[in-house]
């Protein structure tokens, strides 16, 4: 199988000659090349302009051979679209302002048009298309609206949830449209899958993501899907797996806290599953990686419908030797022969 059939086989829950593998945030500070890049354009510089982000995109590729290349880009691009400043720190953070404080504020955002404000990650992509082979697939993603919120709202969107509760859905809704826009759009320009990055949802209790999250969510999912695979990712999700695995995505990526046995128990009949190596295992040794991740490998148990990752994005620390461990045990490793 090449890497394309590999992964969109495992989305899908199909047979698979190996777990396909990626790792979230695989373009990065980690990188020798990465930060030669850095040294000569700032972060937005590079996301904004599809052949820097086309080449950022790449390098891990280049270097590792992961079975996918995901678009570089962040996904606090579509509130500056609604028309908030953004900016990007030198460590790299990014600063949302004027932060929202009540419900006027959520009446003054912009509701941007996804296919102009955003057209440098769809032509980011199509060069993505152009620059692999056919073989290799390109991944879009998003925030999700309550993570996007969270990050747009001053003291963080819990804090609207009994005060500015009206408020808070009205942002969420304005925010899911444009998203569901913006994924169709990434898909128009050749993305073979789609992760949706609602990071900070499990913070949620299940009753607030239930109200605040889900029907977002599925929403999104609904209107913004059309040809591609969806991926939604929370970190600390293991109270709403149930949850993220009703909202229509085909694949639930989970956290290094989460136990991939309690995932496979609770939704690994009706979706797929990603992840869960911890990024800190990415600063320790190659030896070490390989161990952990054939330890990973044993636990799927010959289940087809996985997807090898980190639980949540690699840290600048990475070492790129322990990269390359992952990717290596991965490749070869193999399902076991099936006893019927």
């Amino acid at each position: 199988m090449n890497s394309r059939e590999r992964l969109l086989a495992a989305c899908t829950r199909k047979p698979v000659d190996r777990p396909p593998v990626w790792l979230m945030r695989q373009a990065g500070r980690y990188l020798p090349e990465y930060r030669l890049l850095r040294a000569r354009h700032d972060f937005s510089e590079i996301a904004k302009t599809p052949e820097l982000a086309c080449e950022a995109s790449l390098q891990p590729w280049q270097r590792f051979g992961m079975d996918a290349v995901i678009v570089f880009s962040d996904i606090l691009f579509v509130p500056e679209a609604m028309g908030m400043k953004l900016k990007f720190k030198k460590d790299g953070g990014p600063e949302l302002s004027p932060l929202l404080k009540s419900a006027t504020d959520v009446d003054k955002l912009l509701d941007a048009d996804a296919k102009t404000s955003l057209s440098f990650a769809y032509a980011a992509i199509r060069l993505l298309k152009n620059s692999l082979h056919a073989e290799v697939p390109v991944i879009g993603f998003t925030g999700a609206p309550w993570t996007l919120a969270d990050y747009m709202i001053d003291g963080g969107a819990k804090a609207w949830i009994d005060k500015e509760s009206e408020a808070l859905k009205k942002l969420l809704e304005k925010l899911s449209k444009i998203v569901a826009n913006y994924v169709r759009h990434q898909q128009d320009a050749g993305a073979d899958v789609i992760q949706i990055f609602d990071t900070w949802a499990g913070e949620l209790t299940r009753d607030q993501f239930a109200a605040f999250a889900l029907p977002f969510l599925k929403e999104i999912v609904r209107d913004g899907k059309q040809n591609a695979p969806f991926i939604i990712y929370s970190r600390k999700c293991s109270h709403i797996l149930n949850e993220l695995a009703d909202t229509g995505a085909d694949v639930v990526s989970i956290d290094p806290e989460t136990s991939m046995e309690s995932a496979i128990k609770k939704i690994g009949g009706r979706v797929a599953i990603q992840g869960n190596l911890d990024p800190k295992l990415f600063t320790t040794t190659p030896g070490f990686v390989r161990q952990e991740t054939s330890r990973l490998l044993s636990k799927i148990k010959g289940r087809p419908g996985h997807i090898i990752n980190a639980g949540h994005g690699l840290l600048p620390t990475t070492l790129p030797e322990c990269v390359e461990a992952v990717i290596e045990t991965v490749k070869h490793w193999r399902f076991p022969p099936s006893r019927e």
